[in-house]
Formats: structure tokens, C-alpha cells, sequence
């Protein structure tokens, strides 16, 4: 522990010292037992020329390979009712890219690496658009959100009011996920509504001035990747992770191709009150979170299809580490590798206390980027994904927005139509106990019949384990009554006879035929400019076919 005086003054110094004085001091404080983990974000640095966070400058290099991409484009819009003073809107922007150092961000490439500049023009890109319906309204907002971002060029906040009705408005926002975060779009519509009410009443803005800015932040974290504390953590996942599969094992409707298209799309369903309230009370009892139950269930469900007891996903936090950071905008989220342990037949009950456990020891090391991770298992020889599949328990907190007469409603979408991953399942607690779940999908791989499928899967696995919660996972029903008693239905039918394959055919016909031929081609050549025909006869056809099996094979 240190006194927070004391630690004020410390972050401080360091913000004063050059580089070299600087390291010496950290060593020194790492000598005296202080984590710099524990030092207070403090401003300072030059606007020209801020260093960028470790999430920061992994969306800047996939922003590098791929510019036009709108993967990590944010979108957020709120339905407006009411007499609305469109006037004020302008004005409600300019306080909210003046309040937060990210909107009037842009990044530069040099020899020294990448760096943010902080602008001190608000520019702002908001229009109004005049629509005649609720169907048009939503092609405006597919519209807004894939355009994609410049990050050379700032600009990284696009608005458009779009205008229904004379007392029915959308307000749709776009961010780039380098400037923003889930927790930070809640913030921003909180504050949309906050300075709406102040404006629109002729008052100034009633936010608290913010005592430092995401850049701050940055060099804060970038010091504390330094530290001893950070080293262990990277030792952690570097162990933890070794041999580690991204594979989930799940066959899809279709072939992976080489080079996806991150189409996405999403299949829904609602778990029984009676089975999430189950869930929810069973994990209290145990001294578990429902994030650990609900990823238990969606592990046991991918193992259960796809055959895989060891596999890894991906899973979000929204990590803001000090005080400091809660209302600022930014990109502070991190994800952990989880990495499932189902080996030795597990009961329903021992799976999720294992589940819970490798979250809490993950936990315990979450404040080491990702980014960081990635970068050294890549410098240790990994190659690929360190997961394809994630998992999202939605429980960002709500903020109220006032709007003063105005009433607000929430604008339902599934989103801009991107999957960055195969599977990615969000789950979401509602007021009476039901879970929501949303399974986005690749459409590169699953069909919406495949995804609905799964999370049927997923419901069943659930209800059969808190009903047998003692019976080995892989023992559970997973499928429900209906589709069972179809399946068995269709074993009890009359066998019929299957056609050989293709491949089979062939084979067959090389054993029995092995001069004829198999693949012709008639054409004139030759010296007269006679008719001749070449070809490969099945015998040939089925050695050559043999030699190219041995060469992918091996």
C-alpha cells in the first residue's frame, strides 16, 4: 500500500524525468516493493506527439493491412421523441469532442513509430437527413456505419439526425473502436443527454471537468508494461497457453475459405426464466459468477459438437484501472484467452467449478494486454489465431439519459452485418431472470439453420445439466425431444442403397478397366494437321490422384 499523496508525487516525477532518469527511477521503485500499477494517471506529455496504447496500436496495424475495412467500426443509435431542438444538437457535439482529447485524434506513421496527434480544431461530420418512414431510417444507418474510418486523417466521430417525423428523430452515432469501447458508448449517450438538457435550457455544460485524457493513460500503461509485475503476467500466459488449439473442432455448412469476408450474421433465443434463474441462483450457491456458468455451458457445448475436450476462446473486460479512466471515452477493453479444460469425463458440476477457476487465475493476470501476448507467443513460433470462437456476458452498466421532456427508446438492430470471428456468443441477463442469447456467426462457414441449431444445443446442455448436474457432460441429452424422436424415427426406416461416391466409382473402375480411358481431349496436331486425341486412362488417373493424396497428406 502508499499513500495516495505520496503516490501523486511519484507519477508526477516520472512524468518530469527523461527516458533514462525515468527507468532508473521505476527500478528503484520496483526495489522498494511499489507496483506501478498502484500510481495514479497524472497529464502530461505533448498533444503533437502522444504514444498510443498497446489496443491502440494493434487496431492501427490491422487499420495498416486493410484501410477501407469497417470491422471495428462502433455503431449506436437512440430513437428521440418528442419536440426536438434540433439546433442544440450541434452545439451538444462540439461540448462532447471538446470534453474528450480521442474525437479530435488522428495517427501518424514515421520512422520512430506511430504516434497520436491531438487536434485542437472540433471539427465535426453530423448532417440531418429528412426520411418519410421507420424502413428508410434503417438503410440510413446501415449507410453510416459502413463508411469506413481514416485514421491518418482524425475524424473518427461521424452523427447523422435523422429526421422521421416532426417529433420522431434518430440519433446514429459512429466511432472507430481505437478511440471507444462498449462501456464508452454507454458513457457518450449519457453525456449526449446531460448536455442536451443544459443547452437546450441556454446553460453551459454541467460534466465535471475530466482530470486526464485517454493519452495519459497510454503513457501510463506503457510504463507499467515495463514493470516486473507485467514480466510475470506474460510468463503466465505464455505457459498458459502452450499448445494451445484455436480450432474450435465445430464442422460448419461450409469449407473455410482461404480469405474470409467477416460476413456475419446472428441467431437468437431466449433461455427459459425458469432455466437462467436456475443458472443464476445454482452459480451464487457456489460461490461462482454467471459469466463463469454461462462460458462453461458454451464450452461443454462446443465440446460436445465439435469432439474437442482442450479448446480455447476469446472473452472481452472492460478493464478501466483506476479511478481515474471511468468517464473517460477510449479504448481500455481487454481480452483474455480462456482455455478449456473437459479432459477426463467431467460431470456438469466439476466442469463449470473448472471453468470458474481458470477465470479467476486468468483474472488475476488481466492486465497485461492481449496485444502483448499475441506479440510473444508470434515471437515464440505460434502461428494463426490464439482463438475463433468468443464469448460476451452484455453487463456494461446502464447510465440514464435525460432528455429533459423528451422520451428515448432503444433502436433495435443486429448490428452492421461482421463476424470477426467464427462464433462469437453474447449473452444478456434480463429483469425477470430469462438470458438472451445472440449467437453472430460467419456466414463464410455456418448457415442460420446451423447457428440456430447450436444454440438449441446450448439450451438443452443447459436444462439436462442443472437437471443431472452430477453426470458426465458427455452423457447429457443435447438435443431437444422433437428433433430425437425424428432422428430415431429415421433409424427405424427401411435402409436404402446408397450410391457409390465419386471417388469410389473411379477407384472401381481403375481396378477393373485400368487402359480405358478416363479424360480425353480431340483436337488436330502433328506434323499434317491430322486429328488426334490424348487423354489419361482411370489406371493413370487413379496412380496420379494417389502420388497428390501422399504430397497433402504429408
Amino acid at each position: 500500500m502508499i499513500e495516495k499523496s505520496r503516490a501523486r508525487k511519484l507519477s508526477e516525477r516520472l512524468e518530469k524525468l527523461s527516458p533514462e532518469k525515468r527507468a532508473a527511477f521505476e527500478e528503484a521503485l520496483a526495489a522498494e516493493g511499489i507496483d506501478l500499477w498502484a500510481l495514479p494517471i497524472v497529464p502530461g506529455g505533448d498533444l503533437e506527439n502522444q504514444p498510443l496504447s498497446a489496443g491502440q496500436e494493434w487496431l492501427w496495424n490491422l487499420f495498416s493491412l486493410d484501410p477501407r475495412s469497417t470491422l471495428y467500426n462502433l455503431p449506436a443509435a437512440m430513437w428521440i421523441h418528442g419536440p426536438l431542438d434540433i439546433d442544440v444538437i450541434p452545439r451538444v457535439l462540439e461540448s462532447l469532442v471538446r470534453r474528450h482529447d480521442v474525437f479530435r485524434t488522428r495517427f501518424t506513421e514515421s520512422a520512430a513509430g506511430v504516434h497520436a496527434s491531438v487536434s485542437s480544431e472540433a471539427n465535426i461530420d453530423f448532417a440531418v437527413v429528412e426520411l418519410s418512414s421507420d424502413q428508410d431510417s434503417d438503410a440510413a444507418v446501415r449507410a453510416l456505419w459502413s463508411e469506413s474510418f481514416d485514421l491518418r486523417t482524425g475524424g473518427l466521430l461521424r452523427v447523422r439526425l435523422i429526421r422521421v417525423a416532426p417529433e420522431k428523430h434518430l440519433l446514429a452515432f459512429s466511432l472507430h473502436h481505437i478511440i471507444a469501447d462498449a462501456w464508452s458508448m454507454n458513457l457518450l449517450m449519457a453525456e449526449v443527454g446531460q448536455l442536451y438538457h443544459a443547452h437546450a435550457a441556454g446553460s453551459e455544460s454541467p460534466l465535471n471537468d475530466l482530470p486526464v485524457q485517454y493519452a495519459d493513460f497510454a503513457r501510463w500503461q506503457r510504463r507499467w508494461l515495463r514493470s516486473a509485475t507485467a514480466t510475470d503476467d506474460l510468463s503466465y500466459w505464455k505457459s498458459q497457453l502452450a499448445g494451445a488449439n484455436a480450432d474450435l473442432g465445430v464442422l460448419g455448412d461450409r469449407l473455410r475459405p482461404l480469405e474470409p469476408s467477416f460476413r456475419g450474421g446472428v441467431a437468437s433465443r431466449t433461455l427459459d426464466v425458469k432455466d437462467g434463474s436456475a443458472l443464476a441462483s445454482w452459480a451464487r450457491g457456489a460461490g461462482m459468477t454467471l459469466y463463469a456458468a454461462l462460458l462453461a455451458v458454451f464450452q461443454m457445448t462446443l465440446s460436445r459438437v465439435g469432439g474437442r475436450t482442450d479448446l480455447s476462446l476469446g472473452s472481452s473486460i472492460a478493464q478501466r484501472p483506476r479511478p481515474e479512466t471511468e468517464n473517460l471515452l477510449g479504448f481500455f477493453v481487454n481480452t483474455l484467452v480462456l482455455r478449456a479444460d473437459l479432459k477426463g469425463h467431467p460431470s456438469f458440476r466439476e466442469a463449470l467449478h473448472r471453468t470458474h477457476a481458470s477465470v479467476l487465475t486468468a483474472l488475476e493476470h488481466q492486465n497485461l494486454p492481449f496485444e502483448k501476448v499475441a506479440e510473444a507467443l508470434r515471437v515464440d513460433g505460434s502461428d494463426g489465431p490464439l482463438f475463433r470462437g468468443f464469448f460476451v456476458l452484455q453487463n456494461v452498466p446502464t447510465r440514464a439519459v435525460d432528455l429533459g421532456e423528451l422520451r428515448f427508446a432503444p433502436y433495435e438492430t443486429e448490428g452492421p452485418g461482421h463476424s470477426r470471428f467464427d462464433l462469437t456468443l453474447r449473452a444478456t441477463e434480463q429483469a425477470d431472470g430469462a438470458i438472451a442469447l445472440a449467437l453472430e456467426y460467419a456466414k463464410d462457414l455456418f448457415s442460420a439453420s446451423g447457428a440456430d441449431g447450436l444454440l438449441s444445443r446450448f439450451a438443452r446442455l443447459l436444462h439436462e445439466g442443472l437437471a443431472h448436474p452430477d453426470q458426465p457432460f458427455e452423457q447429457l441429452a443435447l438435443l431437444e425431444p422433437v428433433a430425437e424422436k425424428r432422428i430415431l424415427k429415421a433409424g427405424q426406416e427401411e435402409t436404402r442403397p446408397i450410391t457409390p461416391s465419386l471417388l469410389a466409382r473411379v477407384r472401381d473402375r481403375a481396378k477393373a478397366s485400368p487402359l480405358s480411358l478416363a479424360v480425353g481431349l480431340r483436337g488436330r496436331g502433328g506434323q499434317r494437321g491430322q486429328e488426334e486425341q490424348v487423354g489419361v486412362s482411370f489406371g493413370d488417373l487413379w496412380h496420379r490422384a494417389g502420388e497428390v493424396a501422399v504430397v497433402l497428406r504429408g
